[in-house]
């Protein structure tokens, strides 16, 4: 008899699965379709926004390689946007530890009603859902140098 429920137990998985398949792959074309809209996934830490957001997008020439404020090389960054106040909109700093929805650099990726000029990225593809969500988690645990990020949960403005 215990045969008989192993077996059918195996055979009700099996046809789980199978009816899962074609879900799942729809599912991960999805995600692979995004890829070029940013690192899926990227780790909540300085030097993750710094490889994968402010070196390839926004410190380069005529942006803020050197040319406009705040400089955001590699080395310059963090000590140019935490608890520094922002050129464009007196009140706000562009990062603001603990606090994403008042930090200037976060509503201007966001495209928030309260920046001056124009969202950032200005050239290229918007940030993913996923990077804000990893820039915003960041700046929600206190925009450490490089400690990773404590889970919580983040829910991206709508």
């Amino acid at each position: 008899m215990h045969k008989f429920f192993r077996m059918l137990l195996a055979g009700v998985a099996g046809f789980g699965l199978w009816s899962c398949a074609e879900h799942i792959t729809e599912s991960a074309d999805t995600v692979f379709d995004n890829l070029d809209a940013g690192p899926v996934g990227m780790r909540a830490t300085f030097s993750a926004i710094q490889d994968s957001v402010f070196t390839p997008t926004c410190a380069v020439p005529d942006c803020h390689g050197g040319s406009l404020p705040p400089d955001l090389r590699e080395g310059a960054a963090y000590a140019n946007i935490v608890d520094v106040p922002t050129t464009q909109n007196a009140g706000f700093n562009y990062i603001k530890p603990g606090d994403p929805e008042n930090s200037y650099l976060y509503l201007k990726i966001t495209g928030d009603s309260r920046i001056f000029g124009d969202p950032m990225p200005q050239q290229g593809i918007p940030l993913s859902p996923a990077v804000l969500d990893s820039i915003r988690l960041w700046i929600a645990n206190g925009a450490a140098m490089n400690r990773p990020a404590q889970p919580q949960h983040v829910s991206l403005p709508t």
